[in-house]
């Protein structure tokens, strides 16, 4: 699932009055700091991640909040020597520097939005691997710091940058690794909040990081019109690496946000199913009146003396009543490729289009245990294992056999198959109550979502969750 239009709207007005600067929408990028005004371009935010639009929204908000204007007189020896080298140093570790306050301020919103923001760039803004070889020496080396700090921030350790890089110039890659540990030190520093001013980072780069640099630094000024790093770009290349399966936060999207995202396929769904259901109700004839259609089963009624309500109506469309009982995995694994926030998402289309429809909707979270959920909002993912039997149990207490029941399960584990499970899951099918198990994970999953659920469906590509639960929907919903 990608940010629409109305999703960065949302997020770029809702990020204005939670950090208390302007978000706009404008031409082209551009940033007032005197103002604190950031113009963002919608082309280059649409259709890319959700989360990762709200982290580099977040990003660039914090250079607002936090950089200060650098005048003539403020600045460094070195910057005043090499300005526009020392501006890419400078910037490079500014990012680390804002990221940290952000996450003081903001907690597990920043935290999460930045892990998001991290991950992809890793894995979709280095598929190009960024061209670095024809970038001067200098800029080579920052962007091997700024990767060093995602990595740092994930928590990877297994794997440096630079193994990642092997085309760079020799120059960068040997001396990046012979300093490995200095640019590690370096960011931890930032990063663990020793620094709390841009005056003390940029004292900072020039003590650790200069000395290592000093003639990728000469050179790059020595360059005719070569422009300051601002920043690497966040525009997957790292097959076999799962790097987001590290990923420990995982910021699950509100409501506000889920229905910006999918509000044309709601409204879609919600409009189709109305429909069917209306069509479906309105071909029953009901009642007994004076006037109307004389049903086959009632012309017996013809010869009852008095008997004038023989007639049937065609009604005004009822109710329907459908009941759409929702399980959700709760299990740490569901921090794996964002599936615990495409299984929210999921859960939040489910309650959208039952409540248009009138439709009952309960919701359960199980790990080991189950609970009862009053809405999708209140799903969480917790470090726990997998055992939808909890769950289960609480849906069969909750059940009315008498409605037209639809029982899903949103996972990605392995489940415990045992004697009771199977008893309730004969009960369901003998009493027609549809159970579904959707399974998103690895291909290894489809073999226990085959022996554990008669009707499943499994899903490859985790961003595509909303969309199988629209078509389960729209298979399930008949006339």
């Amino acid at each position: 699932m990608y940010a629409t239009e109305d999703y960065i709207r949302l997020v770029a007005s809702g990020l204005s009055a939670k950090a208390g600067v302007t978000v706009t929408e404008g031409k082209n990028w551009s940033v007032d700091v005197r103002k604190k005004v950031l113009n963002y371009k919608l082309e280059d935010l649409k259709y890319r991640p959700f989360p990762v639009v709200r982290g580099f929204l977040l990003h660039e908000i914090g250079h607002l909040k936090y950089t200060p204007i650098t005048h003539l007189k403020d600045r460094t020896k070195l910057e005043k020597k090499y300005p526009n080298a020392m501006q890419s140093c400078y910037n490079t570790f500014e990012d680390i520097r804002i990221e940290r306050k952000l996450i003081n301020e903001y907690g597990s919103f920043a935290m999460g939005s930045f892990h998001a923001l991290h991950t992809y760039s890793i894995s979709h803004n280095y598929q190009q691997r960024f061209n670095a070889e024809k970038e001067p020496r200098l800029i080579q080396f920052l962007k091997l710091c700024l990767l060093s700090f995602y990595f740092y921030n994930l928590e990877i350790r297994i794997i440096s940058p630079a193994d990642f890089f092997p085309h760079l110039d020799p120059t960068v890659v040997e001396r990046f690794r012979r300093h490995e540990d200095t640019v590690l030190e370096t960011i931890d520093t930032v990063f663990g909040e020793d620094i709390s001013s841009l005056k003390e980072l940029k004292d900072l780069v020039d003590s650790d990081i200069y000395p290592i640099i000093k003639d990728f630094i000469e050179e790059f000024e020595k360059t005719a019109k070569q422009p300051a790093m601002m920043k690497v770009s966040l525009p997957s290349w790292l097959a076999g690496h799962k790097i987001s399966e590290m990923i420990k936060d995982m910021n699950l999207p509100t409501r506000q946000e889920a229905l910006a995202l999918l509000n044309p396929y709601i409204s879609t769904l919600s409009t189709r199913l109305r429909d069917i259901l209306l069509e479906k109700k309105a071909t029953k004839w009901r009642g007994v009146h004076l006037r109307g259609k004389l049903l086959s089963k009632n012309a017996y009624k013809v010869t009852i003396p008095k008997e004038k309500r023989i007639f049937s109506k065609r009604t005004t469309p009822d109710m329907p009543d459908y009941s759409v009982y929702v399980a959700l995995d709760s299990s740490g694994s569901m921090t794996c490729n964002s599936r615990g926030i495409y299984a929210s998402l999921a859960a939040f289309l489910l309650e959208e289009v039952c409540h248009r429809l009138k439709f009952k909707v309960r919701f359960y979270f199980f790990t080991e245990e189950a609970k009862r959920l009053k809405n999708a909002s209140e799903y969480k993912v917790y470090d726990a294992g997998t055992n939808d039997f909890s769950a289960l149990k609480l849906i069969r207490e909750d059940i009315n056999f008498s409605d037209n029941n639809l029982v899903i399960f949103i996972t990605d584990g392995e489940t415990h198959r045992t004697a009771a499970r199977g008893k309730i899951m004969t009960e369901f099918k003998r009493k027609k109550a549809r159970v579904y198990g959707i399974g998103i994970g690895d291909k290894n999953i489809k073999a226990s979502l085959k022996s554990s659920y008669k009707k499943y469906v499994y899903v490859p590509e985790i961003s595509k969750l909303p969309l199988e639960m629209i078509r389960l929907l729209r298979r399930e919903i008949k006339r």
